[in-house]
């Protein structure tokens, strides 16, 4: 939290940045683009979670990280790894590291933890599949399967992408073999 202190003769005074007691700037189109008024909403809750969670100033809209807390990793869990492997997977970038109404932050900070036991992650794809696994294989964040024209053939890929063995020993569709 930025805070700075002023003494007078009887009192300690303390002074937080205008712009971090601000819940910052909000995009003025959102009106515009969305009208069920989702993204607004959302806007406003992200801005309102840097300002009284993160204790952080805002960027060009309050729901922007600054560079430097962006270039700390503030836009992501605190643990696990997951802010090494984001920069090993990029280097700064503003709309991973410090636009918080991006979805792409997302993959990184549930499934590097994930990835981190692969024990636990078998047990949770077990519930959400329905399926006895044998094992998780890969967790990868951004994938395109290959070859690209087999598969999505447009320059986008999955989010997140587990790879797993049932007990049977058959793999999902997309599995490198």
């Amino acid at each position: 939290m930025l805070l700075k202190l002023t003494i007078s003769a009887f009192f300690i005074i303390p002074y937080r940045s205008p712009q971090i007691i601000r819940v910052g700037k909000q995009y003025p189109k959102d009106d515009r683009t969305d009208p069920t008024d989702f993204l607004k909403r959302a806007r406003q809750h992200q801005s309102d979670f840097r300002l009284n969670y993160l204790e952080l100033p805002y960027d060009s809209y309050g729901n922007y990280l600054t560079k430097c807390d962006g270039e700390k990793g503030k836009n992501f869990y605190d643990g696990f790894g997951v802010f090494d492997a984001v920069r090993a997977y990029r280097k700064y970038n503003k709309a991973l590291y410090s636009n918080m109404l991006r979805s792409e932050h997302i993959p990184f900070n549930i499934f590097i933890p994930l990835d981190k036991d692969k024990n636990f992650c078998r047990k949770v794809f077990e519930e959400i599949l329905q399926a006895n696994l044998e094992s998780i294989d890969a967790v990868k964040i951004e994938y395109a399967p290959k070859p690209r024209k087999k598969y999505l053939n447009d320059g986008t890929s999955f989010d997140a992408y587990i790879e797993y063995t049932k007990v049977d020993g058959s793999k999902p569709p997309f599995a490198d073999r």
